[in-house]
């Protein structure tokens, strides 16, 4: 399949990792300097269209209007447009487009390069050859959650932009280590154990056990989890946690109220 990508950042940078798994795949994106050697180069974005089956678009919110307003222009017949912008609903590219047009949105995250992702999926077909085959390549690189539109914005907040909240986290558990004088890299090591560690516990066990549950069996009474966990109370971090989550939904709603203005 030919894949064309329309913004070619960090994330479809990502996405073009997972999907290059694939030797059958190929690929071009837009750029005038083609500073990415390992993938093609299309001068615009009719080029792009011409070259490709499959369009992903990787922009920013505030630009995609203008690109849609281009893509109208264009021969767009057999072809398949895979949103991965936060907040702009299928909805927005058909009221230019037209309801014809196959558009997926998804939300990944950077995860996708390597296989461990969850990717929320929803697309304005189905039984599409294409659509259908995405599908599967996104089965290769993490667990896709087919889920009603409505609930991408809870969706954006807890696994699109959850990475970035846990490595928050995960900041304080290595600055709180540095008090250990064992050199960085021993350290990196360390955290990444801890996660894989704790990961690992709660895969084995949740079938079983509630998160709670797991929590008991970790805290003995007057210890120092029990300390911990006091202090996490007290100061209700849980509830910190979901204003974070809460926060992060509402800005997915109002990228999406903004992509209504602009209709």
């Amino acid at each position: 399949m030919k894949h064309g990508f329309i913004g070619f950042g960090s994330m479809a940078q990502a996405i073009h990792k997972g999907l290059k798994k694939n030797i059958k795949n190929s690929f071009c994106y837009i750029s005038k300097s083609n500073k990415h050697k390992q993938i093609k180069s299309a001068n615009s974005l009719k080029e792009l269209v011409e070259k490709s089956e499959v369009l992903w678009i990787c922009t920013k919110p505030s630009v995609v209007e203008q690109i849609i307003l281009e893509l109208k222009e264009l021969d767009l017949e057999n072809k398949l447009i895979i949103s991965v912008v936060a907040g702009v609903k299928i909805g927005f590219f058909e009221e230019f487009l037209g309801k014809k047009v196959k558009i997926v949105r998804i939300m990944p995250n950077l995860a996708v390069s390597y296989g461990e992702s969850v990717i929320a999926f929803c697309a304005n077909a189905r039984g599409d050859r294409k659509i259908n085959y995405i599908k599967k390549e996104l089965e290769n690189m993490g667990i896709v959650a087919c889920i009603d539109e409505d609930k991408f914005d809870i969706f954006t907040a807890v696994y699109g932009s959850g990475p970035a909240f846990i490595l928050e986290v995960i900041k304080v558990f290595k600055s709180k280590s540095s008090e250990l004088d064992l050199d960085e890299q021993k350290i990196n090591q360390m955290i990444v154990g801890l996660l894989k560690g704790t990961t690992s516990y709660l895969e084995n066990n949740l079938e079983s056990s509630s998160i709670e549950k797991l929590v008991a069996k970790i805290t003995s009474k007057g210890g120092t989890t029990e300390a911990g966990l006091v202090r996490f109370k007290q100061n209700k971090i849980d509830k910190l946690f979901e204003e974070v989550l809460d926060d992060a939904k509402f800005k997915s709603k109002e990228l999406s109220e903004f992509s209504k203005k602009q209709k």
